[in-house]
């Protein structure tokens, strides 16, 4: 007898129930701030004076992760595979049951490494590519060989048939290979997301800054590269991103945070559980109680249907949580000209 079922639910609508009732339905965990490429726009800044969490330690968090309720899992960096015991970690998050994404320059993925990855069944292995010509990609990753090794990397893990999103970000040196880039990726029947919110560095310097697009090729970025992006109603009440909610970060160190770009310390799991942070943490509360009303001047402004504010952004170059971030509004006005 055939009987009914409920449909899965979507990953946005898993996301919406975990946000409202606070489970961290998605964790990043930062492995290392150790890189072997040294790419113009990163807004990491290492600190070498710092110890690194343990395997052991690491394997901590994951249990607290999922008493928590954490499904998906980004392992990050950094470079995760200058980590020896990468495969050890992930290993230990597949027995967990945690539904994987590697973030990786790729360039150290050997085909030994490949095998492996295969092994632990990655949801997305998602690889950053910054050129469709080596010129390009290696001006920005000051890496030379670094270019054909990403390429030569995506190539190797898509024959084994793991599922790969190649990710770049949309600068001033790159945005005439964006498209490029693309269509590289759709050739191989992997996934293509772009990015144009540069950061500063966490620690307020704003060097990466002038890497941004202009008006123009901003424009162009939202017309023709990102143009799934939607107009959406304004709603004062609604939060303005899931962090703290549904989302949390943490670094290398233990430090755990509402967002990796909301540079607000919560706890450090050295000295707390991770439930005790998650729950208690004054910082995290007060993330959570951030809603569009809280925004200082956004609620009257006529691109407020075109917005995607990131308090972190605004925190980093403005010193204040709640002000707009001047680059959240050029970014609402150039979604609003390309629909337009």
């Amino acid at each position: 007898m055939l009987t009914k079922t409920t449909p899965s639910p979507s990953y946005d609508e898993l996301e919406q129930r975990a946000c409202a009732n606070n489970i961290p339905v998605y964790a990043q965990l930062e492995l290392t701030y150790r890189c072997n490429l040294n790419c113009a726009h990163c807004y990491i800044v290492a600190k070498a004076n710092k110890k690194e969490l343990t395997t052991e330690e690491i394997k901590e968090v994951l249990d607290q992760l999922a008493d928590l309720g954490t499904l998906y899992l980004a392992l990050t960096g950094g470079e995760i595979f200058l980590r020896d015991d990468f495969f050890d970690i992930a290993a230990y998050a597949r027995k967990k049951s945690f539904a994987l994404r590697l973030f990786t320059n790729a360039t150290l993925i050997t085909e030994e490494i490949t095998e492996k990855i295969f092994d632990i069944k990655p949801l997305f292995v998602e690889i950053s590519l910054y050129g469709f010509t080596a010129e390009v990609h290696e001006a920005i990753t000051r890496t030379p060989g670094s270019f054909f090794r990403t390429i030569g990397a995506i190539k190797q893990l898509r024959k084994l048939g793991i599922n790969v999103a190649v990710k770049t970000m949309a600068l001033n040196t790159n945005f005439a290979e964006l498209s490029q880039i693309k269509q590289f990726a759709q050739s191989l029947g992997a996934d293509f997301r772009a990015d144009a919110v540069i950061m500063p560095k966490v620690n307020g310097a704003k060097a990466p800054l002038k890497f941004r697009l202009d008006d123009e090729n901003l424009f162009w970025y939202f017309k023709e590269v990102n143009s799934y992006w939607k107009p959406k109603e304004f709603n004062p009440n609604s939060p303005i991103c899931n962090a703290g909610k549904g989302v949390l970060t943490i670094n290398p160190f233990g430090q755990v945070y509402p967002c990796i770009r909301i540079p607000i310390e919560a706890g450090n799991i050295r000295q707390h559980s991770l439930q005790d942070i998650w729950k208690e943490s004054y910082a995290m509360q007060k993330i959570r109680e951030l809603s569009w009303s809280k925004l200082k001047l956004c609620a009257a402004c006529q691109d407020i249907n075109y917005c995607n504010p990131c308090p972190g952004l605004a925190l980093i170059e403005h010193g204040d949580i709640l002000s707009p971030a001047a680059e959240c509004c050029r970014q609402a006005k150039a979604r609003q000209a390309t629909l337009k």
